[in-house]
């Protein structure tokens, strides 16, 4: 499925400019992470050459935080895959 996917994550992580917010950033790097297994605050950090701690602290200054981000990511994921999939409903459950 990473095959199928990676392109368009690194087209979407490279058209990120100076106006996308922390949190946007952090999105599109769990995008491209968690399809291969990596979503680690520290993967993230280290996928946008930031500390763990300025990551934590930019994400603070939105009101926000890494595990909602993180979180907020797998759902819109996990629809996405769902709607890609052409497996049935009752496939899907097991």
């Amino acid at each position: 499925m990473w095959n199928t996917f990676e392109p368009t994550l690194q087209k979407r992580l490279s058209d990120l400019d100076e106006s996308a917010t922390t949190a946007e950033r952090v999105h599109a790097g769990l995008l491209e992470l968690l399809p291969s297994g990596s979503g680690s605050i520290e993967a993230v950090a280290q996928r946008l050459g930031t500390s763990t701690r300025t990551l934590q602290r930019r994400l603070s200054q939105e009101h926000k935080n890494f595990q909602t981000v993180l979180n907020d990511t797998r759902e819109k994921l996990a629809r996405h895959y769902l709607k890609s999939s052409d497996m049935t409903g009752s496939a899907r459950c097991r």
